[in-house]
């Protein structure tokens, strides 16, 4: 009467593959790895989240890079992948230009003759969406100047 029941057997082996099968489950749905736009947006959130001055660089491996104001897309290996920003808008920079120096590093008040020129370009690029084919990495910077407080992000 001490041994093992006779359908005791069977029982262990019914328990045994069902918790396979709902360990399998839940790995399937267990998180999933940030996509290259997520963790690009990250990186711009942390920077305009952590307030002026503040500077941030992602490295990032893509055919391209597409920053809008409340947005960044990453296209790698031929998949559009996008994510949204947290902390927006932001300011995406034209390469080439003014605002592409301020970027880099530059005080704008060396890069602008007044407050209200430095505006002006925000302005515009405030409206823009910018795209940039092999960046290697996007770069982000919160500044302010005067009653300006803005991100830039781009190349």
């Amino acid at each position: 009467m001490l041994g093992l029941p006779a359908d005791g057997v069977s029982l262990f082996v019914g328990v045994a593959l069902l918790s396979t099968a709902l360990a399998g489950t839940a790995v399937q749905l267990g998180p999933s790895t940030p996509t290259g736009a997520e963790r690009a947006a990250d990186t711009i959130d942390a920077v305009a989240a952590d307030g002026a001055p503040a500077v941030g660089v992602y490295p990032l491996a893509a055919e391209s890079v597409t920053v809008a104001p409340t947005a960044v897309s990453v296209t790698a290996d031929g998949t559009t992948q996008s994510a949204s920003l947290q902390y927006g808008p932001v300011a995406p920079v034209d390469p080439g230009t003014t605002l592409a120096a301020v970027l880099a590093g530059q005080p704008p008040q060396q890069a602008y003759e007044n407050v209200s020129a430095f505006e002006t370009a925000l302005d515009t690029t405030d409206r823009s969406t910018q795209q940039y084919t092999r960046p290697g990495q996007i770069r982000v910077r919160t500044l302010t100047w005067g009653d300006i407080d803005v991100t830039l992000a781009g190349r």
